[in-house]
């Protein structure tokens, strides 16, 4: 059991995942939702999910949480000196030199190393339906309701009432608030380098709906918001490099998400696409209780007998 550590989650005590030491995922259900209103989001059990494919470009990329492919014939790639820090789900895994899994659910092939191996076991609930999040639609009101215009701002202090507009472009630097608990509808979005956007609420979302790509430029940061995307065009959701996802869910069903180099998802964000490829990124959720197994410590066959190391 090579650099295995436990967490015990604070939502479901005695929950189990490897996670690095200072670092850790929430266990929760795999569960559904109304995309429209983003009511119980997919939240916690995995940080990264695909329907067909995963691509890990040449790390070193540090996801601390688990991550699922849900295809009977998909493919987990990990590049060269990647670490999961957690549970990989997928019928076909490749590890590159130097990559380590924690714990490896599928075929395994390539030099990497897998810290223990079993079966593709993922539990039913999160294998019978994509996407988790329910059924994602085009909404035409963003081409025909009366009084739909683009969006575009510049500076700080900016918000917006929830409706249907058609593209949403935030200039360099500037801050846009969207309300909590409320939906937002747009052709398009694209955030240019700097930007900020954000729900009203920390910890409540806000949810975007785009019927076409949601493009960002370098270190913006989006804080708070389930963004549903219903394009199937190639990389409908692409993020620039270095930027920082706080507790926000992307769920791109019919197409690609490619989140750039030094892209940070923390605060237990996720992706969710029909594919992933993935650059240098890291993922973390803030979660205290984190214990060192003792050697052997396999959490299928055995109760937990963990040694605090700190929070």
């Amino acid at each position: 059991m090579k650099r295995k550590l436990l967490t015990l989650s604070l939502t479901l005590v005695g929950s189990l995942l490897f996670v690095a030491a200072a670092q850790a995922v929430t266990i929760s259900e795999c569960a559904t939702t109304d995309p429209s209103t983003g009511s119980q989001p997919f939240n916690g059990e995995f940080t990264l999910v695909a329907q067909n494919a995963i691509g890990f470009e040449q790390g070193p990329t540090v996801i601390n949480g688990n991550v699922l492919v849900t295809s009977a014939t998909g493919t987990a790639n990990v590049g060269a000196h990647n670490t999961i820090n957690g549970k990989l789900f997928a019928a076909n895994i490749f590890l590159g030199t130097g990559a380590f899994v924690a714990e490896c659910h599928g075929a395994v092939s390539g030099p990497g190393e897998c810290g223990s191996t079993f079966p593709f076991d993922a539990s039913p609930a999160c294998l019978a339906t994509f996407p988790p999040l329910g059924s994602i639609t085009v909404d035409n009101c963003v081409n025909v309701a009366p009084g739909n215009v683009n969006k575009t701002f510049s500076g700080s202090g900016n918000t917006l009432a929830p409706g249907c507009y058609r593209s949403l472009r935030l200039n360099a630097l500037a801050t846009l608030e969207l309300e909590a608990g409320e939906v937002y509808r747009f052709k398009d979005v694209r955030l240019l380098a700097g930007s900020h956007l954000r729900s009203d609420t920390a910890s409540s979302k806000a949810t975007v709906n785009v019927n076409g790509l949601f493009v960002t430029e370098p270190n913006v940061t989006i804080t708070d918001l389930l963004v549903n995307s219903a394009s199937s065009t190639g990389a409908v959701v692409a993020l620039g490099n270095a930027n920082t996802l706080t507790r926000t869910v992307f769920n791109a069903p019919f197409g690609n998400i490619h989140p750039r180099t030094g892209t940070a998802l923390n605060g237990c964000s996720e992706l969710i696409g029909k594919t992933l490829t993935i650059e240098p990124i890291s993922a973390e959720c803030d979660i205290v209780n984190v214990c060192k197994c003792d050697p052997g410590f396999t959490p299928e066959t055995a109760a937990p007998r963990c040694i605090p190391i700190g929070e």
